[in-house]
């Protein structure tokens, strides 16, 4: 791992499964208002990390919380004790995370940097990927690079603790949504059944359009700022005087319209080259 675009292939192409099934409950007697829930549910999942502490040593091992200025959600589950010590559970969604912990009696600090624990509806569990990018513990750098991680893939990290040892935990780290924002925004406002349908046929092109943008290496640039295009699509429409000046694709439309309404509009003609251009790529990708 640690290669940036095959990381977020292996993301999108996870996070886009997932919808999919979610997607095909619909055919199994889910009605729309617990399909929405459920998407909801993984999409909140979705913008999580999660670690996990233990102080192994014996049964009386284990650690106290002395700062926690996130709001980190952290548990001491019955199933993460046994005969080495208490071990806690933490999940957080800011991307930048501070943890000051204090070990009980002397042993071995392990931590595992993981996802969180996401489940489907037959109580299968499946990968949520969290790219973990700085680690720090009391200011020593452990590493600084992409760590591409899931629940059942963790990353491990063991120091030797004394008694009364303090520990500050510092990690940095990146979901789906950092990379690709306007994932948020699907599903949020949709009424009904067909809505929903709708929305899922927006979003697996603009995944489409996601895959066909990495495969050139003369767009990767500005891939970004190409994948924000559809932020606007529900807030703005094109006037019919403006109609002749742009593409009739509707996410390259989209796009010349996230422009023109940051007053952009000097860029059309520019633009309209860029759409030419991307419009025989597309062409000659589903082609082959």
């Amino acid at each position: 791992m640690g290669d940036y675009l095959n990381d977020n292939m292996i993301m999108l192409s996870e996070f886009e499964r997932q919808i999919d099934e979610l997607l095909l409950l619909s055919s199994k007697g889910y009605d729309f208002n617990e399909i929405v829930n459920l998407i909801n549910y993984q999409k909140d999942c979705w913008q999580l990390c999660r670690f996990d502490l233990k102080n192994r040593g014996n049964t009386f091992n284990r650690v106290n919380i002395f700062e926690n200025p996130n709001n980190l959600h952290i548990r001491f589950p019955s199933w993460f004790k046994d005969d080495y010590g208490q071990g806690c559970h933490i999940e957080g969604s800011d991307k930048k995370l501070n943890l000051k912990v204090q070990c009980v009696n002397k042993g071995t600090l392990k931590i595992y940097l993981r996802g969180v624990d996401y489940r489907d509806v037959d109580n299968i569990r499946y990968p949520v990927y969290v790219n973990f990018t700085t680690f720090k513990i009391n200011d020593n750098l452990i590493f600084q690079e992409n760590k591409l991680i899931y629940h059942d893939q963790p990353y491990e990290f063991e120091i030797v603790s004394d008694d009364k040892d303090m520990f500050e935990i510092y990690l940095e780290f990146k979901t789906i949504f950092d990379y690709y924002p306007f994932f948020l925004n699907y599903f949020n406002n949709v009424k009904d059944m067909d809505e929903l349908n709708e929305e899922y046929v927006l979003f697996k092109k603009q995944v489409k359009f996601i895959r066909f943008l990495e495969h050139f290496d003369e767009i990767n640039e500005s891939s970004l700022e190409m994948y924000d295009f559809m932020n606007k699509s529900n807030e703005v429409s094109l006037c019919e005087n403006e109609e002749n000046l742009l593409s009739y694709d509707s996410f390259l439309n989209h796009y010349a319209i996230h422009l023109y309404y940051f007053e952009l509009k000097n860029h059309i003609d520019q633009l309209n080259e860029r759409i030419e251009f991307l419009e025989n790529k597309l062409n000659d990708y589903e082609t082959n």
